[in-house]
């Protein structure tokens, strides 16, 4: 809730012990929830497909060796963790859409990094607009692509905690803001092949999805949302955190008032 501070109203929460053996967080999935959130971006052009009802990971035709390099950007929007949020594993997980394509077993190295920043903007119809954002994570995972042999079937990335724990990390971060994945080929190990896999312009219940484990010992998902304005009679809910035992929730007639005041 709001932590500026014009009345303090503290409310307990008996959480009850926790077992030795018991594990603590929670787990997320989050799936591309519209078709401008999984995009691809050829690199010889710098062209952005918003549209494209599959996938190509890391060529977008086929070819000995597959050929037009590009790079894919998924965003994940409404991610429901906030700075100081402990990642403990994540993936992000595809389905096959395709293997009509002979380069689909032939050999696919990716990295995985991150855009670092809090809330990562929507992706636009514009010239290099992966490439050019500003600032990406300096933590990144490699994944040797298995070959995908049968559609339908859901692959999984390595474990990339480390990406998502650094974007995490930085000021501003806050339950409902979005983050932005993104997949090229790996330079110390180029790709000859390509993976196909669904997007949710080709079916959106198959779309990319993201997987994490979390622990926090903040609360995350307070509605009314942190700094919500003019709200009235509010029905006060959010997610405790993990190990709570208790949970200050601040209200403010004045925005520019402090928790100090």
């Amino acid at each position: 809730m709001c932590r500026r501070l014009a009345c303090l109203v503290s409310l307990v929460m008996v959480l009850g012990l926790i077992g030795a053996d018991e594990v603590l967080g929670r787990t997320f999935d989050i799936r591309i929830a519209t078709g401008e959130d999984d995009v691809e971006q050829h690199l010889g052009n710098g062209d952005i497909d918003l549209t494209s009802t599959d996938l190509e990971l890391a060529y977008e035709d086929d070819g000995t060796p597959a050929t037009d390099a590009q790079i894919i950007g998924l965003r994940f929007v409404d991610i429901p963790i906030g700075r100081g949020t402990q990642i403990l594993s994540a993936y992000v997980e595809f389905e096959v859409d395709s293997v009509g394509k002979a380069a689909s077993a032939d050999p696919v190295n990716l990295v995985v990094e991150g855009e670092l920043t809090p809330d990562a903007p929507a992706f636009l119809d514009a010239t290099d607009n992966i490439t050019d954002r500003p600032s990406w994570t300096s933590a990144n995972v490699k994944w040797s692509v298995p070959a995908w042999t049968a559609t339908n079937i859901k692959w999984q990335t390595p474990d990339i905690s480390a990406v998502i724990q650094e974007i995490v990390k930085k000021p501003g971060c806050a339950s409902g803001n979005a983050l932005v994945l993104i997949f090229s080929d790996d330079a110390d190990d180029p790709s000859t092949g390509l993976r196909e896999a669904e997007s949710f312009d080709g079916e959106a219940l198959a779309a990319p999805l993201l997987h994490m484990e979390v622990f926090s010992v903040i609360a995350m998902e307070p509605d009314p949302a942190d700094g919500a304005t003019a709200v009235t009679m509010p029905l006060l809910q959010w997610t405790p955190g993990d190990s709570a035992v208790l949970h200050e929730v601040y209200f403010v007639t004045n925005p520019s008032m402090g928790p100090d005041v």
